[in-house]
């Protein structure tokens, strides 16, 4: 039987470092997983004080959800609520655990999050408010949904400020303890047990949670830094696979093919290229660049319209391209991956469409116009846990 984790382990795995690790950040002090108790009606830290020891679950497949829901838009909150209201009918299908990593979510919208009945039953959370966030002036941040099947495997939950950003962006981690069976073999020395025996060797695979440094200029050398430390994180010693999503923002020539400079594989090309290409060194490399900077033509980031994320919820003047990626490294496999929140609008509340200020003609009746849920499609992916 497998050792219980202690819920949060403060040890955190750290990454050789070398010249040519570009470390943009270091880890603060491990941060706290938020866990939903009835009997109390509230969040609250899953501490040794507070929660039994619980066995590691295997985890052999799981999914992951990345989705910037756009802080800048009005009517954040049942924005929100209709992005975790779509996800809720998606997710139970899979039939496996889905993480989920939000970006831009506003800070007045923990209310709404942690009142919503789905995740308050599923998941566990790693912030219940903008405090734990490394930078608080900028007004929204990363969330990261962890389901509560894992309560057993979370490790250690830590933060790394972005050094230098001038958006306050930060990556944000999860490490969970995927327990593997191996067999003893030394009689004088044995790891875990008497010659024969199986005991557990654990694997840690590390989850992280980004938004890359946006616009042109200095942000272009900016957004590298901070996605090669995050890569030397993820291929840090004793991981066993890494994976991050979110919005990379790739909108320069020096964007091109960068994940697969770092080492790091796009879960999107892996399921949608031939096996040839699925690293990404040989896609297009043919580029042209409008007179704003942005890639306008070729490239791997906006050749086809069907990869898409962003551009779209609205139109606007910079062309669309596929903003947000699942990238991974080590031993997972990307089994498929598409696209969510396509096409999806709401209807604000009614509480909310009056605290924007907006004033109705008619009274309680007015139908008030439907908004973008996000001005990003969402990425819904499966993996599979590869063997050493």
């Amino acid at each position: 039987m497998s050792s219980a984790v202690q819920c949060l382990n403060p040890a955190i795995i750290l990454p050789e470092i070398s010249p040519n690790t570009p470390l943009e950040g270091w880890p603060t002090s491990p941060k706290n997983l938020y866990t939903f108790d009835s009997s109390k009606s509230s969040w609250l830290p899953r501490t040794p004080a507070t929660h039994d020891p619980i066995y590691p679950a295997p985890i052999v497949s799981f999914a992951v959800v990345t989705w910037n829901v756009d802080f800048m838009a009005a009517y954040e909150k049942s924005r929100l609520k209709s992005a975790l209201d779509l996800l809720q009918t998606l997710i139970p299908p899979l039939s496996v655990p889905c993480i989920i990593l939000i970006q831009e979510m506003h800070e007045n919208c923990f209310s709404m999050l942690l009142a919503h009945s789905w995740v308050r039953e599923w998941y566990d959370v790693t912030d219940v408010s903008s405090h734990s966030w490394e930078n608080l002036m900028f007004g929204y941040g990363t969330i990261t949904l962890v389901p509560r099947v894992w309560a057993g495997n979370v490790a250690s939950v830590f933060r790394t400020k972005f050094r230098g950003s001038k958006m306050g962006r930060e990556a944000l981690f999860v490490d969970l303890v995927v327990p593997t069976v191996a067999r003893a073999t030394n009689l004088t020395d044995p790891p875990g047990g008497k010659q024969g025996t199986q005991s557990e060797v654990p694997k840690v695979i590390r989850i992280a949670n980004v938004h890359l440094e946006s616009l042109r200029g200095p942000s272009d050398a900016a957004r590298i830094r901070q996605l090669a430390s995050v890569a030397a994180f993820l291929s840090a010693p004793k991981v066993h696979a890494g994976l991050v999503g979110g919005d990379m923002n790739p909108i320069a020539p020096s964007d091109i093919n960068l994940p697969a400079r770092l080492g790091l594989r796009d879960a999107w090309i892996e399921c949608h290229s031939p096996p040839a290409n699925a690293n990404g060194e040989e896609r297009k490399e043919k580029k042209a660049v409008q007179d704003d900077g942005f890639i306008s033509k070729g490239g791997e980031e906006d050749d086809d319209p069907t990869e898409h994320t962003w551009g779209y919820q609205p139109t606007n003047l910079f062309p669309p391209r596929r903003m947000d990626k699942i990238l991974l490294v080590g031993g997972l496999k990307a089994e498929d991956i598409e696209r969510v929140g396509v096409g999806v609008k709401v209807v604000p509340e009614k509480g909310e469409y009056e605290e924007e200020g907006e004033e109705e003609e008619e009274a309680e009746d007015t139908e008030r116009s439907p908004v973008w849920v996000s001005d990003h499609y969402g990425l819904l992916a499966r993996f599979r846990v590869q063997p050493t």
